[in-house]
């Protein structure tokens, strides 16, 4: 059965649930198309929202209103060497005070709560959709057909927001960079779930307050870097690879992560953690070079 509309996003991320809930806002019929069972679902993403003008645009109750996991009042960097390392950590009082510089989130929860916005504002949520192919009408992107359905979805304009490396957009033939693994990273993820009281006292929080910091010299050799940042019961941590120096180390992902978690500065934090959630995803590194064409007779980037 096909359906029609006036637009469709395909991606409920916070980009495309962003574009949403704006267009349904301005009284636009939308369908807003995700591949998981839920918004969020396929995310890997652990890290910090730092305050952004933008989003107050949008609501400007944001940070009352959204679910935010801690906010961040102190930022550490690891050098490590081996098993040696040492530390930096900057704390500053205005980290502790609203509006507050920065938030870690959790992506499942964020992301299903920023789609509800776009459907109480009018929008169409279509979850286990993936996107199989873009209907072309007149030499212009017209709509979308669905892995497993019968019928399509139609509508003037197509909203691509699945993703840095976008399917839908090069199924409509927007031109492409060449793949070049000097252009590109991997990161790999670890969610560790540990009691909130037990973050605190690790971590020395209090009140919901949060702790990102990043590592530097643990990736044996690979360039890279990696990350650990608190969640209220949970931790996020994991590695960032460029590709073609891990290609040439001959090393893998999970075996460097196994590492980077023994390491003794890391095993004293993590100590307890039970493993939720491990994910690995492709990142663009290359800037300018790797940016994509953004529009075409039909569709928006």
């Amino acid at each position: 059965m096909t359906r029609s509309f006036q637009a469709i996003v395909v991606g409920a991320g916070p980009a495309g649930s962003s574009a949403a809930l704006t267009m349904a806002r301005a009284g636009l019929d939308v369908a807003l198309v995700e591949r998981g069972s839920f918004p969020g679902e396929k995310n890997m993403f652990g890290g910090v929202l730092h305050r952004l003008p933008g989003l107050e645009k949008i609501f400007p109750d944001f940070w009352e209103r959204a679910p935010l996991e801690r906010h961040i009042i102190k930022k550490g960097v690891t050098f490590m060497t081996g098993d040696s390392s040492f530390n930096t950590v900057i704390e500053a009082g205005s980290f502790d005070r609203p509006p507050y510089n920065g938030y870690t989130i959790f992506r499942p929860r964020f992301d299903r709560w920023l789609a509800e916005e776009a459907v109480k504002a009018g929008a169409t949520l279509l979850t286990r959709s993936t996107v199989e192919d873009v209907v072309m009408k007149n030499d212009q992107v017209a709509g979308v057909s669905i892995v497993g359905r019968k019928g399509e979805l139609r509508a003037p304009v197509v909203v691509a927001a699945d993703g840095v490396l976008s399917f839908t957009a090069l199924k409509a033939g927007l031109r492409r960079p060449t793949f070049d693994p000097g252009q590109m990273a991997v990161g790999v993820k670890a969610l560790l779930e540990l009691p909130s009281d037990v973050i605190d006292e690790r971590f020395g929080l209090v009140r919901e307050q949060g702790f990102a910091n990043e590592f530097v010299g643990c990736t044996s050799g690979v360039r890279g870097g990696g990350f650990l940042y608190t969640n209220y019961d949970s931790l996020s941590v994991g590695l960032v690879f460029h590709l073609a120096s891990l290609k040439s180390s001959g090393k893998t992902p999970y075996d460097l992560m196994n590492e980077f978690l023994e390491q003794p500065q890391v095993a004293k934090m993590v100590r307890g953690g039970k493993l939720r959630e491990y994910s690995a995803h492709l990142i663009p590194e290359g800037g300018y070079k790797m940016i994509p064409e953004l529009y075409g007779a039909g569709i928006v980037v």
